[in-house]
């Protein structure tokens, strides 16, 4: 799992070849966040079956929390364990800036902002930018450790992760 260096310094594409290596690259990135002094905000990109909530249930086992699943009939879900928390989102069923609101997205976020070891997931982050509400360079993400995950699926993931701030 060479990770090589994409267009910036904190840009790279690492190839994972099996669910095993998965856990190991999860392990590899959250280790080094849980010391960082703030909340962390993902947004997770890739088609249907590219390895999203596959890769929200390997940062969930490293912080001890319970097996996440994919959260499309609740939209939201938590998990808690020892060493951090996931508010984990899958956004691919929503239609507008209304149904964002009232799954109390944006109180979550504010929520989220106050604990250094929280981890805001969001899968189909790109529904944000269709609502006019922005994603990775908007005000709302201010206070986080931002970052980006595209997936390309399996049998052989291509992540590409890029630290936004």
């Amino acid at each position: 799992m060479d990770d090589q260096p994409v267009s910036s310094e904190m840009s790279f594409i690492t190839e994972v070849s099996s669910l095993e290596r998965l856990a190991l690259f999860a392990m590899e990135w959250v280790a080094p966040e849980l010391i960082e002094k703030a909340p962390k905000l993902i947004f997770l990109r890739g088609a249907m079956g590219s390895g999203k909530t596959s890769f929200v249930s390997k940062v969930a086992a490293v912080l001890g929390a319970a097996d996440a699943a994919s959260p499309s009939f609740a939209l939201h879900s938590r998990y808690t364990g020892p060493r951090g928390t996931i508010d984990h989102f899958d956004l691919d069923r929503l239609q507008s800036m209304d149904d964002l609101e009232s799954i109390g997205f944006w109180d979550l976020i504010e929520e989220a902002r106050t604990e250094p070891r929280r981890f805001v997931m969001i899968e189909w982050a790109g529904r944000l930018d269709e609502f006019g509400a922005g994603s990775e360079q908007a005000t709302w993400t201010h206070g986080f450790r931002t970052w980006t995950f595209s997936f390309e699926g399996p049998p052989r993931w291509r992540v590409i992760r890029r630290r936004l701030a």
